[in-house]
């Protein structure tokens, strides 16, 4: 695992792959700002769940997912009557988010993902956060990843922010943010 793989993936990812990367967190951030104003709801809300929403999801079905969780909160429904496509741990953080709760990666570190994704999606120029998810995890080893390795990743803090330096590291040689260089690949990768 090393920031070759990442400088590898980078550069063969299509020019589709890599305008897509390169203006995905400010595409996210315009389109949940206007989902937010649609709603009347304030910005880091509506960011909030559509970050809860996200592990395991796949990034379509996450904007039609906050759409749905966005219109059953409007008829007062509670958490477990809604059916998503995500988690239903990621259900009620969602919920929460919406419901002017403050979920625990909101306030933590302990869903690094959740909490970088939420980053890059509010502060999409900020060069701080870069998003680790699965496919950032196999970008970084150069091959799938099985579900055990993945796992002593997300569970390790030490492990996660190496991975994560690795592509601030390439972020650095090549002028882009780190949430685009992570962008760029996931959109090559996947």
């Amino acid at each position: 695992m090393s920031p070759k793989n990442i400088m590898k993936v980078l550069l063969q990812a299509t020019p589709e792959a890599y305008q897509q990367g390169l203006t995905a967190y400010q595409d996210y951030h315009n389109t949940l700002k206007a989902t937010a104003e649609q709603h009347n709801l304030k910005l880091e809300r509506v960011i909030g769940a559509f970050s809860a929403l996200s592990p395991g999801n796949k990034l379509e079905m996450n904007f039609a997912d906050l759409e749905t969780l966005i219109k059953a909160v409007k008829k007062n429904k509670e958490a477990s009557e809604i059916r998503l496509h995500c988690y239903s741990t990621c259900t009620q953080r969602g919920y929460d988010f919406l419901t002017g709760w403050e979920p625990e990666f909101k306030t933590s570190r302990k869903a690094r993902k959740t909490y970088n994704f939420f980053q890059n999606i509010l502060n999409p120029e900020s060069p701080e956060h870069v998003t680790i998810d699965r496919h950032a995890i196999e970008v970084h080893a150069g091959k799938e990843v099985d579900d055990a390795l993945r796992k002593k990743i997300f569970d390790s803090p030490r492990k996660y922010n190496e991975i994560a330096e690795d592509y601030k590291t390439v972020a650095k040689k090549t002028g882009l943010l780190p949430c685009q260089v992570q962008a760029i690949t996931w959109y090559a990768w996947r």
